[in-house]
């Protein structure tokens, strides 16, 4: 079955039931393992001796890769497919596609219950991490937190058989922006990481990250398909919902920092 952006349908019934589980269930496992782990940082510091701001770079460098990754594996994903994206390895292929698997998943009438679905998805997983982490940390050890996942992982892996078939398109890659757009990112957090530690790596990674940042607007400006859309940031209502999301999602942050 070929599905089109334009195909008002979704997927058939019970494909689209099995679909909403592969993608739910991929979720689930890259949300709550990293709430899960982040509650293990104390034992971790213990273990190996090392101060909190060492041991808190096992989640950090995680949310480093993520964030540098997220908006190439995007663009990526159109061209190459967003299937091919979930099924490869790397939280950063799963997330930048799931929004792009839900338009084609459900029905054009049932977006916002799509998108409910979703919220609600991340929101559970986000409280079950650190209830599934206790859990475990209370009969085994921390390296148990890792494999937990691998179960659910081969699940999600095994039901993304039922995702929409592979839309890729002949699109460019926008390959220079994506280099650019994670050095403007990863640059910034690993200088917001060394402000307490290092102020100058600190200094100089925001100074890096400041100015890839500029180059990356001006390169978005003049490059059609940029890995930043900019065209769809002018746009009031999404600019605006974009940046809600950022912020709830760095208020979240708190899960790493209070362990």
């Amino acid at each position: 079955m070929d599905i089109s952006h334009a195909d008002e349908a979704g997927l058939p019934i019970p494909r689209r039931f099995v679909a909403i589980l592969a993608l739910a269930t991929g979720i689930l496992v890259l949300v709550a393992n990293t709430t899960a782990i982040a509650l293990a940082l104390p034992v971790i510091t213990k273990e190996f001796a090392v101060t909190p701001s060492t041991a808190i770079w096992v989640v950090s460098a995680f949310q480093i890769a993520v964030v540098m990754l997220i908006l190439p594996c995007a663009a990526l994903g159109e061209r190459i497919g967003h299937t091919r994206m979930l099924q490869g390895a790397g939280s950063a292929a799963t997330m930048s596609i799931s929004g792009a698997l839900l338009r084609d998943i459900y029905p054009r009438s049932m977006l916002g219950t799509a998108v409910s679905v979703n919220a609600f998805t991340v929101a559970t997983a986000g409280g079950l991490g650190p209830v599934a982490g206790s859990f475990i940390l209370s009969f085994a050890s921390w390296p148990y937190l890792f494999g937990a996942a691998i179960p659910l992982a081969l699940l999600a892996l095994g039901l993304s058989l039922a995702l929409p078939d592979n839309d890729a398109q002949a699109v460019r890659v926008d390959a220079r922006g994506g280099i650019i757009n994670a050095v403007a990112f990863g640059a910034f957090l690993v200088g917001v990481l060394q402000i307490g530690t290092n102020a100058d790596i600190a200094l100089a990674m925001l100074a890096l990250s400041g100015l890839a940042f500029v180059w990356l607007g001006v390169h978005a400006r003049a490059t059609p398909n940029a890995v930043i859309p900019l065209d769809l940031l002018a746009i009031p209502q999404l600019s605006l919902a974009s940046a809600i999301s950022g912020f709830a999602f760095a208020a979240n942050a708190n899960i790493i920092s209070l362990p």
